[in-house]
């Protein structure tokens, strides 16, 4: 992970660990109880993240970039994907599986598509746009959601 990508998903993450209010992702006050409930939200290119113990559901997130020197140097296109990964052993009954992949997309989508992202010291983020959902592979007795969103990034100092 470079750079970018370390300060974009420290941006994500904090927007995460502050969303804590009725029906957040980080609301653990009756978790049973808010459907959009995630566990953890962690980095995909992390080696030494635990994922299996990190509890159920879990979003993974997974950053990726391509120069676009058409607009300048130090300007890219960032593409990120959030799988929404939920154990039908372990979820409450409350909520199907599908239940929770919607409630967690749509509580992803309200936070994140058509917003801007904090910039950091090195890098300015441009507004994130959903691109795309749809059902991703089932491995054991995971099930996953998949939201793809891209945003722009360019470098503080321009090069």
């Amino acid at each position: 992970m470079n750079e970018a990508d370390e300060d974009l998903f420290t941006a994500i993450r904090t927007v995460y660990t502050n969303d804590t209010g009725s029906g957040g992702l980080n609301s653990q006050s009756n978790p049973t109880e808010n459907p959009a409930y995630v566990r953890q939200l962690f980095d995909n290119s992390d080696p030494d993240y635990d994922r299996n113990n990190l509890g159920w559901p879990q979003v993974r997130v997974t950053i990726s970039q391509q120069n676009n020197d058409e607009f300048g140097v130090g300007v890219y296109d960032m593409l990120i994907q959030f799988d929404i990964m939920v154990d039908r052993d372990s979820i409450d009954r409350t909520y199907t599986v599908r239940q929770k992949h919607d409630a967690v997309a749509g509580r992803l989508r309200a936070l994140f598509h058509r917003q801007d992202i904090t910039d950091s010291s090195d890098w300015k983020f441009g507004t994130m746009r959903f691109l795309r959902k749809f059902v991703g592979p089932t491995t054991g007795k995971v099930q996953t959601m998949v939201i793809q969103a891209a945003l722009a990034a360019s470098t503080v100092s321009g090069t």
